[in-house]
């Protein structure tokens, strides 16, 4: 692959890998998996591949992002964590598991709330510092936009073109989440 490769044979087979400048939005319906895959993705490339990665998350906290993580790189159920109802293999599974995200560059930033201004300067700054290749946002109905009185559409068209350019500044791959309305259900 000429880009970074996502894990997922398909996808990659198809794209070559994620893109230095490109800016990649993966949209769906409410509840269907977003955030599971992008971290999939982002557990890929940062724990088993060891590229350095970034993860801006405007709707979890770490904390959650974490318990995610740590469940699916210990191949146990999430809610297992939660409730604490762990077999002695479990904490085996998750002693391991944490080991190899210990050792990753994956960095995780939780701040909600954040202005499209705010997320780029910490993409600059998650570059700067920590050499990041690529970046994940979850996600972009969540960004603030400064001009709060043009319509939605027009500011998320706004935050997209911003974060286009976002990566072509930073030569890195940006993979943004979006969520689709139900309203578009039926519309052809």
């Amino acid at each position: 692959y000429t880009g970074i490769p996502s894990g997922f044979a398909d996808l990659d087979m198809m794209s070559s890998g994620f893109q230095n400048s490109e800016l990649i939005i993966i949209g769906a319906r409410p509840s269907i998996g977003k955030t599971a895959f992008a971290l999939t993705m982002a557990a890929e490339i940062a724990i088993h591949r060891k590229i350095p990665t970034g993860f801006m998350s405007l709707e979890m906290s770490d904390m959650q992002l974490m318990q995610r993580l740590v469940a699916m790189e210990a191949n146990i159920r999430a809610d297992l964590i939660r409730t604490g109802k762990l077999s002695i293999q479990n904490f085996q599974q998750i002693q391991d598991a944490a080991g190899r995200m210990y050792e990753a560059p994956l960095y995780i930033v939780d701040t909600p709330n954040m202005k499209l201004l705010d997320v780029r300067a910490m993409a600059r700054r998650l570059k700067m510092q920590k050499d990041i290749q690529i970046l994940f946002i979850d996600y972009i109905g969540l960004i603030a936009n400064e001009n709060s009185s043009i319509p939605r559409h027009e500011q998320v068209a706004e935050i997209s073109r911003s974060l286009k350019s976002l990566a072509r500044e930073l030569e890195i791959p940006v993979v943004v989440l979006s969520q689709v309305s139900r309203a578009s259900e039926g519309q052809a």
